[in-house]
């Protein structure tokens, strides 16, 4: 579905986008309908639309007249789980309805202590031993028999020893069971921020949200600083190593900062100069496009790919452009990343 709707909106085939919208409408929730509904809504809002396809668009949704807002109201509904394809449609349509984002339910204390299981205990002891990188096996075999809060003790204890990729990934399991409700507590595990002194030192610098850089390191990495991609991409901000070799001889001419060693290499693993670079290179890239969707488009697939995509589309907005690119990794990966930095911003910065 997601595929078939770049198509469509690349075509500009807006009949058929609302009759699949009608098809899908009533079988299926969350992201498919959240991602045609609200973009209904936006071909709408930019006068896109025919009056037979206003006229096609309100019968979808059985009504006489065409109210835009209807569908605004299905992305934000249909969006409810907070799952990570809908965030960013929940943040836009939460926007546009001037309705909450995210319903944060708070983290209450049992009144006492549940007993410690000794299954539990037993995965406890890898991390108390220094052995936490040794564990995840064992948590996966036993998982189903752990509740939500002794599996939310685990990713915290996986927070401690900063292996941030894996509580993230207990997180995202537990919180899917239909018998848990996610919780404050559960989101910061789900969204923490290390390195939280060098991320709120580069945004303050270069004048862009810290909820923004710290959505494109968990994109990227999951703040794990040492990763290197299948193509070469290296550290917490995933940089490529010729992307670094320019963006630090820049700072270094500018006399910001000198990142290079003895042999003017640069060590892409080292946190301070990976958010420096990450940070740095995204905010040329919001200065040259001054806007969000753009940059990190061009972050992740490169300036000249949305170059052609804003040329073969320069009669729709951007957040269009952005949903027709047919790389479906970085027409993914806008979404995903903005997504993420509603979370932080709702959870940290609000």
């Amino acid at each position: 579905m997601n595929r078939f709707l770049q198509r469509l909106v690349a075509e500009k085939d807006w009949d058929n986008l609302i009759r699949t919208f009608s098809m899908i409408k009533d079988i299926n929730t969350d992201y498919p309908t959240a991602a045609y509904a609200w973009i209904i809504y936006r071909t709408n809002e930019e006068g896109l639309l025919t009056e037979q396809q206003k006229r096609l668009a309100a019968a979808a949704v059985d009504a006489v007249t065409l109210n835009p807002l209807t569908f605004a109201q299905i992305a934000y509904d249909q969006s409810y789980r907070i799952s990570i394809p809908s965030l960013y449609y929940r943040s836009e349509s939460a926007a546009v309805l001037k309705l909450p984002f995210m319903e944060i339910h708070e983290y209450e204390n049992p009144e006492t202590e549940p007993e410690i299981s000794p299954a539990f205990e037993f995965l406890l002891g890898f991390f108390e031993n220094d052995a936490a990188h040794l564990v995840n096996p064992y948590i996966r075999a036993i998982e189903s028999d752990l509740s939500p809060d002794e599996l939310s003790k685990l990713a915290q204890a996986y927070i401690d020893a900063e292996i941030y990729n894996l509580a993230m990934s207990i997180v995202a399991r537990y919180s899917n069971r239909e018998s848990h409700t996610m919780n404050r507590r559960d989101l910061k595990l789900a969204y923490p921020r290390p390195f939280l002194e060098l991320i709120e030192k580069y945004a303050k610098e270069y004048n862009s949200p810290p909820s923004l850089m710290f959505a494109l390191v968990r994109a990227e990495s999951a703040f794990q600083s040492a990763v290197v991609s299948r193509a070469g991409a290296t550290g917490l901000a995933q940089l490529m190593p010729a992307t670094a070799l320019e963006m630090a001889t820049r700072l270094r001419r500018l006399g910001i900062a000198d990142y290079f060693g003895p042999d003017d290499t640069l060590d892409l693993t080292d946190p301070q100069m990976n958010i420096h670079i990450g940070s740095y290179y995204l905010n040329l890239r919001r200065n040259i496009y001054n806007n969000d969707i753009f940059a990190l488009m061009a972050y992740n697939g490169g300036m000249g790919r949305v170059n052609r995509w804003q040329q073969a589309n320069s009669d729709l907005p951007v957040d269009l452009v952005g949903e027709s690119a047919n790389v479906p990794e970085t027409r993914d990966y806008f979404k995903r990343v903005l997504g993420f930095a509603a979370v932080y911003e709702e959870l940290y910065y609000k």
